[in-house]
């Protein structure tokens, strides 16, 4: 049975804090094709894969 939990981290990254924001929201559904060992899935909802303010993520990912 699927748990809610909370993750949090902590991450160095030589990137601007913008590109970062993009990746993580709009470009959320490829990042299984970047590190495909991590993060399994990432599935917009509603299912029709727009993402827009309220927009929920459900991620598959491996700690």
């Amino acid at each position: 049975m699927a748990q809610i939990h909370k993750l949090e981290g902590e991450l160095v990254a030589k990137s601007h804090a913008d590109k970062l924001y993009t990746m993580f929201t709009r470009g959320a559904p490829s990042l299984p094709k970047y590190i495909p060992q991590i993060i399994h899935s990432c599935q917009v909802l509603p299912d029709d894969g727009e993402i827009r303010l309220g927009s929920i993520f459900v991620w598959t990912y491996v700690i």
